[in-house]
């Protein structure tokens, strides 16, 4: 009897013993803290704690009124043109025809300025701008002809120079720009009559005389050539081009020594000419026959002077029959050109 309590005492205390760790090790787990660490190889992510979010301080924004683009006055843009400064003139004429859309003098100048500085399809674009606000404006149209004939296209030159003409026939700008398109198309009697009407409405023409001169030299009539080249570089002596082109005439003649004089004075205007600079080199080297005589330029130059004089007002007497074969050097000499037309507004 007394053997049994004892084991079932025993058993008592084993499994009250046993009740006593499973109750101290529940307690244990039921009260492990949520911030502990997980240990190597545990996938549980680490908890996060809640925590208000910090409030960043407002961003202050700066509210800046749109550019406006500076005024350009016209004035000021006709004087970075004058002074050469052409990039310049096509920025500035630029933004005043923005500003003043109703000008065609913007559109007109811009149009100077681009050509300046070879922009050749601007200059086209804003001569025809100023002529979709005047179609009666002649400068544009006789500018844009000189776009036309930059860019080989004297055929398109001659519509527009034909739309100048009917504006006003009187500008020798109207005649010396046809010539030159004639010229370009081979139709040098053409070309010749209209150089003479340039000149016949002005006699100091230089421009024109020295294109009428080309296009006697193409039709090989050099020593014809001579006396409006003398006039030409007696009225502007500042024009490399003019005692090229007068070299080029003396020296056809066999003239080498007044050629040589000639193409000398062209390099004392423009010392970096490369053709008065080739032209001169060459005819250093020849000899002139003995019994040539020095060229009396001032007698050429009035020569040309009453020739003018006796010119019709109603037709143009031709001094020269039909063209004949051109020279074979006229890479040599300077391409028809003329001067730009005044500005004004």
């Amino acid at each position: 009897m007394h053997s049994r309590i004892s084991s079932s005492v025993s058993l008592v205390a084993g499994i009250s013993f046993t009740l006593f760790v499973f109750l101290l090790f529940s307690l244990f787990v039921g009260c492990r803290s949520e911030t502990e660490v997980s240990g190597p190889g545990d996938s549980a992510p680490d908890p996060v704690a809640s925590v208000a979010p910090e409030i960043e301080p407002a961003t202050r924004v700066v509210v800046t009124a749109p550019t406006e683009p500076r005024l350009v006055t016209y004035a000021e843009a006709e004087t970075a043109y004058k002074n050469g400064s052409y990039s310049d003139a096509v920025k500035l004429f630029s933004l005043y025809s923005e500003q003043k859309p109703e000008n065609p003098w913007g559109p007109y100048m811009l149009g100077l300025s681009a050509f300046k500085v070879g922009a050749f399809e601007m200059s086209q674009n804003a001569f025809e701008a100023a002529l979709e606000l005047d179609p009666k404006h002649q400068k544009s149209l006789l500018n844009l002809a000189r776009v036309f004939l930059s860019t080989e296209r004297a055929d398109e030159a001659l519509d527009v120079i034909d739309k100048a003409r009917e504006i006003d026939g009187s500008v020798p700008d109207v005649h010396r720009l046809k010539g030159r398109a004639l010229h370009a198309l081979s139709q040098l009697t053409e070309a010749a009559d209209a150089y003479r009407d340039a000149i016949r409405i002005d006699n100091r023409d230089a421009w024109s005389m020295n294109n009428l001169a080309l296009v006697l030299i193409d039709e090989g009539f050099h020593e014809l050539a001579i006396s409006p080249l003398a006039r030409a570089v007696e009225l502007n002596p500042d024009v490399a081009v003019f005692f090229n082109n007068l070299g080029m005439a003396l020296e056809h003649t066999g003239q080498f020594r007044d050629a040589e004089t000639a193409y000398a004075s062209a390099l004392e205007v423009d010392a970096s000419y490369t053709k008065a600079i080739a032209n001169l080199s060459r005819v250093q080297t020849v000899d002139q026959d003995i019994g040539l005589t020095t060229v009396d330029m001032l007698a050429m130059a009035q020569d040309f002077v009453e020739e003018i004089d006796s010119w019709s007002d109603e037709s143009i007497a031709r001094e020269v029959p039909i063209a004949v074969a051109a020279i074979d050097s006229s890479s040599a000499i300077a391409v028809p050109s003329d001067s730009t037309t005044a500005q004004d507004r």
